[in-house]
C-alpha cells in the first residue's frame, strides 16, 4: 500500500489570482507607485516589465516571487502572485500576499471594485514507501496490471489520478481540483496540486484576502 510522508511534505509552488472588476487600467504612474508600495513593505523586486496590457515584477533570489497585473477586459483588471521555490513557507509566501493585494487595493482603489473570480493554488512533494509511486498508484490503488499498459504503445514514466469537484450548488463554495501523479524527477514521490476557484462574485467593496483562499487551500490538504 503507498504510504504519504506527510510529515515529509514539501511545498514547490504557491500562488493566488484575483480577477475584479471596476479596474481603473494600467499606466506607468499607478505601476511605480505599486512598485514604491510593495518596497515599503521590504518586498524588493529585481526586475520590472511596464506594458499596456500587462505589468510585471519579479525578485530572483533569495525566495523567488512573481507579480503580474493585467488588464484582462473592459475595466477588468487581474491581479497574480506566486512564490515558485521549493521549500517556501505558506506564513511568509501569506504575509506577502496581503501587503501586495493591499498596496493593490490602494493603487487602483474603487468604491464598486468587486473580486468576479479568484482561484488558489499549492502544489507539495510528498516522500513514499515506494520503489516507484505511479507503479503503486495503478496496480495498489487502482488494481490494474502492468500489461495494460501496452495499449499505450509507449514506455510510461508516470502518472497519476486528477479529480474534478464543482461547487455546492447555490452555495459560495469553490469548485475544487486535485492531482495526484508520481512525480517524475524522482518516481519515489508523489506530486500533489490542489486548486481552489471560486467563480461566485463577491459583494462590491470586499478587500482581498489572499491568506484566507490560501489557508482553505491548506486546510483541505
Amino acid at each position: 500500500i503507498l504510504i504519504m510522508e506527510l510529515k515529509n511534505r514539501l511545498t514547490i509552488h504557491i500562488g493566488v489570482n484575483f480577477v475584479v472588476s471596476s479596474f481603473a487600467g494600467l499606466d506607468r504612474v499607478r505601476c511605480r507607485k505599486f512598485q514604491e508600495g510593495i518596497e515599503h513593505y521590504g518586498i524588493d523586486v529585481t526586475q520590472v516589465t511596464y506594458g499596456d496590457q500587462a505589468f510585471s515584477a519579479i525578485r530572483q533570489s533569495p525566495n523567488p516571487l512573481e507579480i503580474r497585473i493585467a488588464l484582462a477586459g473592459p475595466q477588468i483588471g487581474q491581479l497574480l502572485i506566486v512564490a515558485p521555490q521549493i521549500g517556501r513557507s505558506l506564513e511568509i509566501v501569506q504575509s506577502e500576499a496581503d501587503d501586495i493585494a493591499k498596496v493593490f487595493s490602494l493603487i487602483w482603489a474603487a468604491p464598486n471594485m468587486q473580486v468576479i473570480a479568484c482561484d488558489a493554488t499549492i502544489r507539495d512533494i510528498y516522500e513514499t514507501n515506494s520503489t516507484h509511486a505511479f507503479q503503486e498508484l495503478w496496480e495498489g490503488r487502482l488494481q490494474r496490471k502492468a500489461e495494460d499498459l501496452k495499449h499505450f504503445q509507449r514506455l510510461v514514466l508516470g502518472g497519476g489520478l486528477r479529480f474534478v469537484m464543482p461547487p455546492y450548488p447555490n452555495a459560495d463554495e469553490p469548485a475544487v481540483e486535485v492531482k495526484v501523479e508520481s512525480f517524475l524527477s524522482d518516481v519515489t514521490r508523489l506530486f500533489l496540486e490542489t486548486q481552489f476557484a471560486w467563480q461566485k462574485p463577491s459583494l462590491p467593496g470586499v478587500q482581498l484576502d489572499p491568506s484566507d483562499r490560501l489557508n482553505k487551500v491548506d486546510d483541505y490538504i
